[in-house]
């Protein structure tokens, strides 16, 4: 009937909408994951501005031999 194709048409539109909501959700939520690792980095950053040339050198032989130990495994 022409009432329940309305009907039918109106539902497809909502589901639309709300499909564009949960898309519009999801992309906020990625936002707030970048920002989050945005403030993480800072942190390092942060903390590295802080360190001596000295302790900057351990630090970095540090990484160097994770890198070293993930290249292994």
């Amino acid at each position: 009937t022409a009432s329940g194709k309305k009907e039918r048409k109106k539902e497809k539109v909502r589901e639309r909408e709300r499909e564009r909501e949960r898309e519009r959700e999801r992309e906020r939520e990625r936002e707030r994951e970048r920002e989050r690792e945005r403030e993480r980095d800072r942190g390092v950053i942060q903390t590295l501005v802080q360190l001596s040339k000295f302790e900057l050198r351990e630090v970095m032989i540090g990484r160097k031999k994770n890198w070293i130990l993930d290249l292994i495994e």
